[in-house]
């Protein structure tokens, strides 16, 4: 419970720095900062309470606490836990809507809000393991806000439509430097043309998938070398998923994993 508090901590600090769909686990170099001062707090009595203290610098203006600043003029560490407290507001709300009939279209308007796959599988885990949940957020008293705390409540049955939307959040992003490995299927290259369309049978999310891409001349002959040996490749590229298919972009790294022994035979 403690690591998926602070993967919903994470998350917010993502979005932070950028709201987006989906995030790679320690890519966003200023929420990966932010979390190495992350501590974990005294325990509390009562049932599975993880209590997690995020710094933030005092405010040096008296005047402010009866209004919400801008949140670009606040710093960082405030504006990550006012984007987790309002996150988490706009991803209750879309799971309220998404079951009255606008479906994950409820969720890919709030990303701005901060939500996101990681923000929503976070909360969705933490649901299954207490059949419920309840995230407080309680705003340090050295930066005054409007109000002393922000409490959310979910039930036990949006866990699995939170876990849906993560699901859906992570075919949107693209997916930057994926190593995929596998076979070279299909192959393809006009007279006049240099650069070459290959298709790679190989696995995404653990599923036997087909993947498209453009090679440049020089990958596409080593591509093509290991079609004709029947050699396993790999190569690393920013994968992305175009409707029903999956397409790797900006190609690199195309390296020759096996190849058979002649003596082998066929």
């Amino acid at each position: 419970m403690v690591l998926h508090a602070r993967d919903l901590l994470q998350a917010s600090a993502c979005a932070a720095k950028e709201p987006r769909a989906s995030y790679r686990a320690g890519k966003v170099k200023d929420a990966a900062d932010y979390m190495d001062k992350v501590r974990l707090g005294q325990t509390e009595q009562g049932s599975f309470i993880v209590t997690l203290l995020a710094p933030v610098p005092p405010n040096l203006d008296s005047a402010q606490g009866a209004f919400w600043p801008l949140e670009s003029e606040e710093p960082f560490q405030r504006r990550v836990t006012r984007m987790l407290a309002n996150g988490l507001d706009a991803a209750r709300v879309a799971a309220q809507e998404a079951v009255r009939g606008d479906g994950f279209d409820a969720f890919k308007l709030a990303v701005p809000r901060g939500v996101n796959a990681n923000l929503c599988e976070s909360l969705a885990i933490l649901i299954e393991q207490s059949n419920g949940l309840e995230v407080s957020v309680t705003w340090a008293k050295t930066r005054p806000t409007p109000e002393a705390r922000r409490r959310v409540r979910f039930s036990q049955s949006e866990g699995e439509i939170f876990m849906e939307a993560a699901r859906r959040f992570r075919l949107l992003e693209p997916r930057p430097d994926e190593r995929l490995e596998g076979y070279v299927v299909n192959l393809g290259r006009g007279h006049e043309e240099l650069k070459g369309r290959v298709s790679i049978r190989t696995f995404v999310d653990e599923q036997p998938v087909s993947v498209k891409v453009t090679l440049p001349p020089e990958l596409y002959s080593e591509a093509l070398a290991a079609h004709e040996a029947k050699a396993a490749i790999a190569i690393t590229g920013d994968l992305k998923r175009k409707g029903q298919r999956w397409e790797l972009y900006d190609p690199r790294e195309l390296t020759v994993l096996e190849e058979p022994n002649e003596e082998d035979g066929d």
